[in-house]
């Protein structure tokens, strides 16, 4: 997403550049037209980087495994809870995703179910179990 954002930026600074007028119009179309491929070539990485599945675990899918082996869940849960909590922390980062998947979580528990069993609710809720 960075990448993406520095390549909006650098397009709009070349495209400015274009046309500014001064006694060297030519060099600063020059140095324009430059930026203006290295933001494309920016942006196409960005593009390309967010939807290419990355074969390595990511640091939050490793946190996330950690997480779920932690409270002693089957093995099932401990799946869907580094799952969800990967998903959750891509979208909003580790802290707030965190959090967002342990309130959900703890509604259910607070009608009764364990840890575990409000996981696979859960998981149920997102789709990732029928």
């Amino acid at each position: 997403m960075g990448s993406i954002g520095v390549g909006i930026f650098v397009l709009i600074v070349g495209l400015v550049l274009t046309g500014v007028p001064g006694p060297d119009v030519e060099v600063m179309r020059g140095y324009a037209i430059f930026m203006i491929f290295l933001s494309l070539i920016s942006i196409a990485y960005g593009f390309y980087a967010w939807t290419t599945p990355w074969k390595k675990p990511t640091v939050h899918m490793r946190i996330s495994k950690i997480e779920a082996e932690k409270g002693g869940l089957p093995p099932t849960a401990q799946k869907l809870y580094s799952k969800m909590l990967n998903t959750y922390t891509k979208a909003f980062g580790y802290p707030a995703g965190k959090r967002k998947l342990e309130k959900r979580i703890e509604a259910y528990m607070e009608k009764g179910l364990e840890r575990g069993e409000a996981i696979l609710k859960v998981a149920q809720d997102e789709s990732y179990v029928e």
